[in-house]
């Protein structure tokens, strides 16, 4: 497959593409969910797709991209490296197409790099006028659409509401003074809704409980049934917050 084609042209000619998907927490699920429209949109011809990506985005991934083989890949184990090459040459046949959309992580470039053809991600040259959404759909060839939109309201009182203070930038989170004023707020509001914190550090939690956050494919899988179980999720501008919108729940930002 020649280098010079575009992806338009690479993906009418391919039957296998690997997606590479090796971010920080809310950059993969933003990520996983223009994959997903991606896949969407190149479906059917007999094409197959593989995603590969980090033990900890694995569970949201593959909620995110339902339908599609997804690979959890330990990047510091040889063995995993093994594996997914045995993968790419015995049941691929090797990809046709490798692609790493919103991804810098030199993984994700070793995994793409061997496709017949191949396009490593690199910032839009207008990066602080484009969203990140819209990034990750220009490299992918999509229509831009802009941010996402959140679900409505819930009509009822919530009986269940988490809250996601934390982020990965430090001048994203809560103070412990903010979150305390938002807790008083919602528990003012909705007296008899069940309140979870999901953190990494022990946090005051007034009358809710607190779910601890870890780096493991368990506590991301545990984390997601928390999600999934919110009537309402109240969120800093991170991963959880781009979670809950693509799982269709009403969120707060």
């Amino acid at each position: 497959m020649s280098p010079e084609k575009g992806l338009t042209e690479a993906m009418t000619d391919a039957k296998t593409i690997v997606l590479a998907i090796f971010n920080r927490f809310g950059d993969g699920i933003i990520a996983a969910t223009v994959c997903n429209e991606f896949i969407q949109q190149w479906s059917g011809d007999g094409r197959q797709f593989c995603i590969v990506t980090s033990t900890q985005l694995f569970p949201y991934v593959r909620a995110l991209c339902p339908n599609v083989r997804i690979i959890a890949l330990h990047k510091n184990n040889p063995l995993a490296w093994i594996k997914l090459k045995f993968l790419e040459k015995f049941v691929y046949g090797g990809f046709d197409v490798g692609l790493n959309p919103y991804s810098f992580a030199k993984e994700s470039r070793k995994i793409i790099k061997p496709a017949k053809w191949h396009r490593v991600y690199r910032h839009p040259d207008n990066d602080f006028m484009v969203n990140y959404y819209d990034r990750a759909r220009a490299y992918l060839s999509l229509e831009l659409q802009g941010d996402f939109v959140s679900p409505n309201f819930p009509s009822k009182p919530p009986d269940r509401i988490l809250i996601t203070p934390e982020s990965s930038e430090q001048r994203r989170c809560l103070t412990e003074n903010q979150l305390k004023r938002l807790l008083e707020q919602l528990e003012a509001r909705w007296p008899t809704a069940k309140i979870v914190i999901a953190a990494k550090a022990k946090l005051d939690c007034g009358h809710g409980r607190q779910f601890f956050l870890q780096r493991s494919k368990k506590s991301s899988e545990l984390f997601l049934q928390e999600i999934q179980k919110a009537d309402l999720v109240v969120s800093v501008d991170s991963g959880p917050l781009h979670i809950a919108v693509a799982m269709n729940k009403p969120v707060i930002g």
